[in-house]
C-alpha cells in the first residue's frame, strides 16, 4: 500500500465530508459511523522526555508485563498513525525483529502485530512507504 492520499474528516458538529481513498473507494461518510477513538500512546517520562537527541529510544525500560500490555493495546487498534520520523524509527527495527533468535517472546509478538497492522504515514518528504503503510501527503480540512 503506497502512494499519496488526501484525507477528509468530519469534526463533531460539522457537515458530512468525504473520506477520500485511503484503503478503498471514496464515499460520503457520516462522522458518527466513521470516526472511532484516537488513542495516543507513547513512552514518555514524567518530565516529557521521549527520545535522545539522536532519536534513540533506549532509555525506556520495558519489562515483559508492560510490553505484553502494550502488545494487547496495539493488537486491538485498527490502524497506526505515524509522522515521518517515528515511522523511520519503527521501520529500522520492527519489520524483522521477530527473526532475531535472542528476541523476547513479547518482542516477537509485537513485531508480528506491527508488520501486519495497517499504517498511515503523514509526510511531505518521504518518497514511499512499506510494511502495510499508506503515505498521506496532505490533510485537507
Amino acid at each position: 500500500m503506497d502512494g499519496p492520499a488526501v484525507w477528509r474528516v468530519a469534526l463533531p458538529g460539522t457537515a458530512q465530508r468525504p473520506l477520500l481513498p485511503l484503503f478503498g473507494a471514496a464515499a460520503i461518510l457520516n462522522y458518527r459511523r466513521v470516526m472511532g477513538k484516537l488513542i495516543y500512546s507513547m513512552m514518555v517520562s514524567l518530565d516529557g522526555f521521549i527520545a535522545r537527541p539522536d532519536g534513540a529510544l533506549d532509555w525506556v525500560l520495558i519489562d515483559e508485563e508492560l510490553h505484553a500490555f502494550a502488545n494487547d493495546q496495539a493488537r486491538a487498534e485498527s490502524v497506526f498513525l505515524y509522522g515521518r520520523r517515528l515511522y523511520e524509527t519503527m521501520t529500522a527495527y520492527w519489520p524483522t525483529a521477530d527473526q532475531d533468535p535472542s528476541a523476547a517472546a513479547v518482542e516477537v509478538d509485537f513485531a508480528r502485530i506491527w508488520r501486519d497492522k495497517p499504517k498511515l504515514v503523514f509526510s511531505r518528504t518521504l518518497e514511499r512507504v512499506e510494511w502495510n503503510a499508506r503515505l498521506v501527503r496532505e490533510v485537507v480540512p
